[in-house]
């Protein structure tokens, strides 16, 4: 062969490479119309197997952090809910209630449509990881100058099926409902969403001509992030990190082409400072604090070395995730075998991951993935709850591309061996992927029956985790809500029978014996709580309820203080402390203590009542007139502030309005004795005695045997000079009753009336 022919050979060889290559890099982007129907399809089947957890209901901290959360009960005024730790959450709870108040399933609804939004993200950013990747590896072959990328997509035209495939086990699998149908746990989920739109906006700036605004969305969404959840802190680092495996090459030239992008994702972490985080973390405020290096309860380098045994399981999950828990109340390791054995296997898959790094193998970013979005929770910041399942929310997609990688892999180097027909391994792939699928859909189905039932999901964690002494406790809450008070203190007794020095399971457990009437025994546990957890606002509350009660105004006075100090803005705290004041008859104390009340809630109705009647002992009726008025106005069907008002404008002589106030009640409510009795006592005070007794007579229909009431009427009658009528009331009363004081006093004086 000569010369030219040997170059039109190597000519026509080159060309038929990059013919190839170019063919399957027209393949890797499928038509729009495909992206629409996997996207349609995701859709679908998250919806489908999330319709039952709207049946669910509220859970847990949802208590604390959506039904008895008052910052969410309105829109405005804003600072109600970006005053927290989660502003977004905050809003998007504010809203549900907004729409729907209490009522679960609006709350249910929004989380999965959280959880899907981000299964379609996860789809697209696979997807663009996949084709970025392929058009890289197109250019380095036409130029030779480099073997191409270390990836699992070498196939290139299945971009879009390896990317739904994904998307999809990531969508349905069961590890995924703590974040989607436990409706607090919206903030993972949420986060979810915002970290993987930041990495998919700023691949779209990546690859576009015009990269600011796809910037600057990224940067807004990482802010957005931040604010829903601190696990967000990550996202920024693992944004270079996808520079430098998929896109720049190397850190420098990630950095020196998008710097400025780069300084506005880091910036975001500002987010975490304005809403509290770092200083929640790093200088706790309370010593009933549950993360950060101010936790009590495990020290930094315990939960470090626990951590490791804990990803384990994470990963055990990721693969069979059978049983679930909602609450592992996970030991703190302790021995060798708790730790030397897991923490090797961390060690290894950390050497995995570096090794990957150096290669730039795809590995190695799947890799970063997971121990980096894992690191704030899983690393060496204590946090209470040492082990849940809803910190797997992004994670779990690194377990599952390798997964699905390596099935792949092995199929494709399996199917090929075993069988010839390219349309018979596709079916394959497919009952593969569907079964896959339907199993762990129906698994997610039926774990989201279990969130139908409180009750019976807290038996089934203290069935899975027989120590778990928090279980018990909120057993006994629940037990207690249905009324089984006595089956509630078996669960307390339980619980601290294995953790005595639970201050939780005491203070539950002095609330129990209040509503038995136990109030010794309550009072103990109530000191108990407050010595294991001095910082605990409602023991001292509830401690000070029972001294008032009491009549130890000096004791009750001291605790309500001390709760007040630890909670400024508790409102029952403050109104007992006012109302001890009041028996205390330090009547100007009080009165400002009742008026701070109402800085906080300017529409308590009981607090102007309660102010009302601390400026009637004082003597100041019109202004007590005022604040019975403003009671009355807040809460239309409360008869107490209308009579007390009507009382008071009578002391005030002001009787024509009083005598309207008392019919205003009895409109409300005809058999009002109260009200009748006030209504007469006044018409007789403006000489109307005859109606004065018509009203007493009105009581008599509900009440004929009642003494009183007689005396009533023939005191009324003496003050006419009816001595006959009177004394004929007077023996009706002792006929009646023959001990009755009064009656026999005013007989003794209408009978002297008499016979002078």
């Amino acid at each position: 062969m000569n010369k030219s022919q040997r170059d039109r050979k190597r000519s026509g060889g080159t060309s038929r490479a990059r013919s190839a290559v170019a063919e399957r890099a027209s393949t890797a982007t499928n038509p729009r119309g495909a992206a629409r129907w996997i996207s349609l399809i995701l859709i679908a089947l998250g919806a489908a197997v999330y319709t039952n957890s709207l049946w669910g209901v509220f859970l847990f901290d949802d208590a604390y952090a959506i039904v008895d959360n008052v910052r969410i009960r309105g829109l405005f005024p804003i600072e109600r809910w970006l005053a927290t730790e989660r502003p977004i959450v905050e809003l998007s709870l504010a809203v549900n209630y907004a729409v729907g108040k209490l009522d679960v399933t609006g709350y249910h609804v929004f989380n999965v449509v959280v959880h899907v939004l981000a299964g379609l993200t996860l789809f697209g950013l696979v997807r663009r990881t996949i084709t970025a990747n392929s058009e890289w590896g197109i250019r380095n072959a036409e130029r030779a100058t480099a073997e191409p990328p270390h990836s699992p997509f070498r196939i290139h035209n299945s971009a879009f099926v390896f990317a739904f495939v994904v998307a999809l086990i990531w969508l349905v699998h069961p590890l995924q409902t703590e974040s989607v149908t436990y409706v607090i746990q919206r903030a993972e989920s949420l986060m979810g969403l915002f970290y993987l739109l930041t990495l998919y906006l700023f691949v779209r700036g990546a690859t576009s001509a015009r990269s600011w605004p796809w910037y600057i969305a990224a940067i807004l969404v990482c802010a957005s992030g931040m604010a829903s959840k601190a696990v967000m802190v990550t996202a920024p680092v693992m944004v270079l990190v996808y520079d430098r495996f998929f896109i720049a090459g190397s850190f420098r030239k990630a950095w020196d082409r998008r710097w400025s992008m780069y300084l506005g994702l880091v910036a975001t972490w500002g987010m975490l400072f304005a809403c509290g985080i770092l200083q929640h973390v790093f200088a706790p405020t309370t010593d009933r604090t549950a993360i950060g290096f101010g936790f009590k309860g495990i020290s930094s380098s315990q939960y470090a070395l626990t951590q490791a045994g804990v990803v384990w399981h994470y990963l055990r999950l990721s693969l069979w995730p059978h049983p679930l828990c909602l609450d592992y109340a996970w030991p703190v390791a302790r021995g060798g075998g708790e730790i030397i054995l897991p923490l090797a296997g961390i060690v290894g898959l950390l050497s995995l991951t570096v090794w990957g790094c150096i290669r730039k193998h795809w590995l190695g970013f799947v890799g970063i993935w997971f121990f980096v979005i894992l690191a704030p929770t899983s690393s060496c910041i204590p946090i209470r709850d040492v082990a849940v399942e809803h910190r797997m929310y992004l994670p779990l997609a690194a377990v599952i591309v390798v997964m699905a990688a390596v099935a792949r892999a092995g199929w494709n180097i399996m199917g090929r061996k075993t069988l010839r027909s390219g349309a018979s391994r596709r079916w394959i792939e497919v009952a593969a992927v569907g079964g896959v699928v339907a199993l762990l859909g129906s698994c997610t189905v039926r774990r989201n029956r279990d969130y139908h039932d409180d009750l019976s999901m807290w038996k089934e964690v203290a069935q899975q985790r027989p120590d778990n002494a928090r279980a018990h406790v909120n057993i006994g809450v629940l037990l207690e809500q249905r009324g089984q008070v006595e089956e509630a203190v078996k669960e307390y007794r339980i619980a601290l029978g294995l953790e005595p020095d639970y201050a939780d399971a005491h203070y539950n457990l002095g609330v129990a014996m209040v509503r038995l009437n136990r109030v010794e025994e309550a009072e103990r546990a109530f000191r108990d709580a407050i010595r294991l957890s001095p910082g605990d606002a409602p023991a001292h509350v509830n401690l000070a309820t029972l001294l008032y009660r009491r009549g130890d105004w000096d004791a009750a006075s001291a605790e309500y203080g001390e709760a007040v100090r630890l909670a400024p803005y508790d409102q029952g705290a403050r109104l007992g402390l006012a109302r001890t004041l009041v028996k205390k008859t330090r009547l100007d104390d009080a009165i400002a203590e009742f008026r701070r009340v109402l800085e906080i809630a300017p529409n308590s109705a009981v607090a102007h009542l309660d102010l009302a009647n601390a400026y009637i002992r004082k003597g100041d009726f019109p202004a007590a007139i005022e604040e019975f008025r403003e009671a009355a106005r807040l809460e239309p069907t409360d008869l107490v502030s209308r009579i007390n008002l009507g009382t008071a404008l009578r002391m005030e002589g002001r009787a024509d309005e009083a005598v309207a106030w008392f019919r205003e009640v009895l409109r409300i409510d005809p058999d009002q004795a109260d009200a009748r009795f006030n209504l007469a006592d006044t018409l007789i005070e403006q000489g109307k005695v005859d109606e004065g007794i018509d009203e007493y007579r009105q009581v008599l229909r509900t009440r004929p045997f009642d003494a009183g009431v007689y005396v009533l009427i023939g005191r009324a009658l003496l003050r006419a000079g009816r001595l006959d009528e009177a004394i004929a009331q007077l023996r009706q009363a002792l006929a009646l009753d023959p001990n009755h004081a009064e009656a026999k006093k005013a007989l003794e004086y209408a009978l002297s009336m008499q016979n002078p």
